[in-house]
């Protein structure tokens, strides 16, 4: 379709053959992915291509948000409410079929910058609709994947595969086809995950005693206050080891620490995901007033991803809010 997107040039395209393949072998399979601003395919898509080859292939978008502007989007990162999967086949239907179910479309929650091998991911497969043609549609994202989505790659063949932890998409790759829209290449802000309102800042309201001194009655950091260790300047996504410690300042107190919780969540608020994915680490006793506990390492999928954190107490049902209207939060 004339319309669409072909962002050739920004795709990062392996093609692994295999020792003993033969250079006479049919290409088999070609794919075209479409991504959608909008629920169920509305609005002018940005498409992903996988050329026609045969025995294994990946093509992918490292990141998003240099992906060229569309009649109905201006900005590709965390917009993505709808794809489609198209891919098609010249070997007959019995190969087809089997050659369809090595085929998957795999999106990221994060840009390959971030050096998080793409972080959360999802997957659409492509079944098939016709002896040579295979489809996979989600009409609307899968839940937390609204509007999340910050890279993608086609998948032929490459069970193992993963995004690498650093480039950059297209380096290789041939120019992208001129877009119908006025800034075909629109130059997106440089680094929208990283934190725009820096989080290490101190805040001088904070008590004025040292934070881990358990002497003040019960004067807590105020919200959102980080004190940085020299080595860590940024916070977003760094967290490799997390501990939480209360105290009632009441030594014959006895403290329901059940009830006390720290939530670490991949997303910041202004992804506007309510968090997104979000992982737990309970208060355990340790005396009748205080509680404790601790990840020396972080849970597997959690190195170096939490971007957001709260304290609850009494509240499992708590969530982000949709939009930060606590400023440095």
């Amino acid at each position: 379709m004339s319309r669409h997107l072909a962002l050739a040039g920004l795709l990062a395209l392996a093609l692994a053959m295999g020792a003993t393949a033969s250079p006479v072998l049919p290409q088999t399979v070609a794919c075209q992915a479409y991504l959608y601003s909008k629920p169920n395919f509305a609005g002018q898509p940005a498409t992903l291509e996988l050329e026609r080859t045969s025995i294994s292939g990946v093509a992918a978008i490292y990141d998003f948000s240099k992906l060229p502007a569309t009649e109905t989007t201006a900005k590709w990162d965390d917009k993505t409410s709808s794809v489609k999967l198209v891919c098609t086949c010249i070997s007959g239907p019995t190969v087809c079929k089997q050659e369809f179910a090595k085929i998957t479309l795999r999106l990221y929650a994060d840009p390959v910058r971030r050096k998080t091998r793409g972080g959360a991911s999802t997957d659409l497969l492509c079944p098939m609709t016709a002896d040579d043609t295979c489809t996979g549609t989600f009409k609307v994202m899968p839940v937390g994947f609204t509007s999340r989505a910050s890279a993608a790659a086609i998948i032929y063949n490459v069970p193992g595969y993963r995004l690498p932890r650093g480039g950059k998409g297209g380096k290789h790759s041939p120019k992208p086809t001129s877009s119908p829209t006025a800034s075909p290449s629109p130059k997106a802000s440089p680094s929208p995950k990283a934190s725009p309102s820096p989080k290490p800042s101190p805040s001088p309201k904070a008590s004025p005693a040292p934070k881990a001194s358990p002497s003040p009655k019960g004067s807590p950091a105020p919200s959102g206050a980080l004190m940085p260790p020299a080595h860590a300047a940024k916070w977003d996504d760094k967290v490799q080891s997390a501990k939480i410690m209360c105290d009632t300042f009441c030594p014959d107190c006895i403290a329901d620490w059940s009830a006390v919780t720290l939530r670490l969540y991949a997303d910041p608020v202004r992804r506007n995901s309510r968090g997104g994915p979000h992982l737990d680490l309970p208060c355990e006793r340790k005396t009748l007033s205080t509680c404790e506990a601790v990840w020396n390492t972080m849970p597997t999928g959690w190195a170096a991803r939490a971007s957001a954190a709260s304290i609850l107490f009494k509240n499992d049902d708590f969530q982000l809010p949709l939009k930060n209207k606590l400023k440095g939060n």
